[in-house]
């Protein structure tokens, strides 16, 4: 996503916000090869509502200028962290991202699928360690990021 603004716009820091299964802020980084980090800090939901951390890294895959603007694919992976008061689960993530940049505003708008597995890790006595897959539907969102 912030790759297809870097090209158009060549600035290299974004910043936005991510909904999905709880509400995230996003702040991405690009370098010159049009890659991406991109980290998110919000509410997640492991059992119970808790903090929820991602550090991804995302390759571009394609742009498409069909239209004024860009659209683009992006896909990429990381880790993700979220801790409830039961549990904590860490595990590796997958990303694929769907979007559009616009053509004369630094704005990009996505959707995104982000699974996530792992183990969860009992925090309190009685509560055991499970391996774990983060729900299928919670791993959708839609994100809006302006470059700066």
């Amino acid at each position: 996503m912030v790759a297809s603004v870097a090209s158009v716009s060549a600035q290299s820091w974004g910043i936005g916000g991510r909904l999905s299964y709880g509400a995230q802020a996003v702040g991405q980084y690009v370098f010159p090869s049009q890659n991406y980090l991109e980290a998110r800090l919000g509410l997640g939901w492991n059992g119970n509502w808790g903090p929820d951390i991602s550090v991804l890294h995302y390759w571009n895959v394609k742009n498409w200028d069909w239209t004024p603007g860009n659209w683009f694919l992006d896909i990429g992976g990381g880790v993700n962290t979220v801790i409830s008061r039961s549990y904590m689960f860490l595990g590796a993530q997958a990303v694929g991202k769907f979007g559009y940049t616009f053509e004369d505003f630094p704005l990009s708008l996505s959707a995104d699928f982000s699974p996530a597995f792992g183990p969860n890790i009992g925090l309190k006595k009685g509560y055991g360690t499970t391996f774990w897959a983060e729900g299928i539907f919670y791993n959708f969102g839609l994100s809006c990021v302006y470059r700066f």
